[in-house]
């Protein structure tokens, strides 16, 4: 930080300095345009950032706990992939020789994917609550909340916070990003939104129609539908000041 404020250029930032020099995007720029330069963004004051530095943006993972079985996701952000993955490490471990010279063994063990005294594996928990204590206590220092999960509308302790920071009065002055699957754009969801100063939405759709259903499973698209236009209603009628990016992974079941 002292070495930017003194007209520096930190080594560790050398993925920045690189690109700017091939005029390629950098993260710095980006950063620089939402933060400060866009009049649509946070539009800080630089002067304010430089002489009084705070924490004024949080990136909260809630949990992997989530509502839809995703063919390209994990247990790792998905808590429905944990009885399947347990299904294919076991047939796994009866099937499979990685290791050549131990014949009729197999490396893959399920105890190695487990937490000692636990049957599943090694799942995001909900913070601790002290952690989730010190959370609310920099809310009212805070400009902006990141989001993901897991589906973050299914998380109990994301709704506790959206309640929270806004029974202390503190919503009109934060912005909210969220990643989500957009299966929770109801009506009791949208309107503790509706207290909050913007929100971006990172909406996660991978196809249309049967694509959809056989991707973003047990979800259906027509249901997502229903949903959208829930909140394109929140939207048009002014209800929700948001903005809406669809996030799509490529993959051989979208690919045409």
């Amino acid at each position: 930080r002292h070495h930017l404020l003194a007209g520096k250029k930190p080594k560790s930032c050398s993925r920045c300095w690189a690109n700017e020099k091939r005029s390629f995007p950098s993260a710095r720029e980006s950063a620089m345009i939402r933060y400060v330069l866009d009049d649509k963004g946070f539009n800080y004051d630089i002067n304010e950032i430089i002489e009084k530095p705070q924490i004024r943006s949080l990136d909260l993972k809630f949990s992997n706990k989530c509502n839809l079985h995703c063919l390209m996701c994990n247990a790792g952000n998905s808590d429905m992939w944990v009885p399947l993955d347990r299904k294919i490490v076991e047939y796994l471990e009866k099937t499979v020789d990685v290791n050549p010279l131990n014949v009729g063994q197999t490396t893959f063990k399920w105890k190695e994917f487990v937490r000692p005294g636990h049957d599943d594996p090694i799942v995001d928990q909900p913070f601790s609550l002290e952690l989730f204590e010190e959370i609310k206590s920099l809310v009212p220092q805070l400009h902006e909340i990141q989001c993901t999960g897991g589906e973050p509308f299914i998380s109990e302790q994301f709704i506790k916070l959206l309640k929270y920071i806004i029974e202390t009065g503190h919503a009109g002055h934060i912005e909210l990003e969220i990643t989500t699957n957009g299966t929770k754009f109801v009506a009791d969801v949208m309107e503790l939104l509706t207290h909050f100063k913007h929100i971006r939405f990172l909406v996660s759709i991978d196809g249309t129609g049967s694509i959809y259903d056989y991707i973003r499973a047990p979800f259906k698209y027509d249901i997502l539908l229903e949903r959208l236009h829930v909140l394109q209603d929140y939207m048009s009628s002014g209800r929700i000041n948001a903005m809406v990016d669809i996030s799509a992974v490529a993959m051989s079941y979208n690919l045409f």
